[in-house]
């Protein structure tokens, strides 16, 4: 299939992504908006991770616990 005839699709996961229960984790690094309405529209379990908050310098461990938290959550 030619891509050319994908790109004016605007395809909406949000039906899919609430009546599904699979776990899901959203790690946002841009602030894009769409992407806050797609956790919205999400079942529970989900989990929100907004790296601009994160430090420019070294790992930081809020961003491990967010994952560890996850990880805790979905495996527990």
């Amino acid at each position: 299939m030619p891509l050319w005839l994908l790109q004016n699709e605007h395809l909406d996961p949000s039906g899919d992504l609430a009546s599904s229960r699979i776990p899901r984790l959203f790690l946002d690094r841009t602030g894009f908006d769409p992407h806050a309405r797609l956790f919205e529209a999400s079942a529970y379990p989900k989990q929100y991770f907004d790296l601009r908050a994160l430090p420019d310098t070294g790992p930081d461990s809020a961003f491990t616990a967010t994952l560890t938290r996850f990880y805790d959550d979905v495996l527990h």
